[in-house]
């Protein structure tokens, strides 16, 4: 954890001066937002109220955009408020049906015996890999959720 701590300090400092930078430059009100390793929430201006109203600058420009360019933008909020749902969904209907295999296909390849059977030895490898690879990625997801269980707020965000 120390060693993600300092990696991030650096990479927190570099972004504060880059947005500093651009602020300087393009005569724009600059905000950055991110989380640390610990789960808290870093803004930037440290000022709430700065901070604050380059969001409300950013919504208020988004909704006056025309509806093309608004199709068109890509909003991370929206982005992640889109996926979060889905994920949600996928959740609850697999919690519904008991069905965590996503009806008998992982990645969109089958699990049945005979396509199992009509796959390559190295077919077969790389399914093996990536399997393992995911596993691997799940085990070490779950094990940072574990050991930071607590999502930080984003009320500040959203008003």
């Amino acid at each position: 954890m120390e060693k993600s701590l300092k990696s991030f300090q650096g990479r927190r400092s570099t972004l504060k001066k880059k947005a500093g930078e651009l602020a300087t430059l393009c005569n724009a009100e600059v905000c950055v937002i991110c989380f640390a390793p610990d789960g808290n929430l870093q803004v930037w201006p440290e000022n709430p109220t700065e901070a604050q109203s380059v969001i409300d600058k950013y919504r208020e420009a988004s909704k006056k955009g025309n509806k093309r360019k608004r199709q068109e933008k890509l909003d991370l909020s929206d982005l992640f408020e889109t996926k979060i749902k889905k994920l949600e969904k996928q959740a609850l209907e697999e919690e519904e049906t008991g069905d965590y295999f996503n009806h008998g296909n992982i990645g969109g390849l089958p699990l049945s015996d005979r396509d199992l059977d009509a796959l390559s030895e190295k077919s077969l490898t790389g399914l093996s890999d990536c399997l393992e690879a995911k596993i691997q990625a799940l085990t070490e997801r779950i094990k940072s959720l574990k050991g930071n269980p607590a999502m930080p707020s984003f009320d500040f965000l959203m008003s």
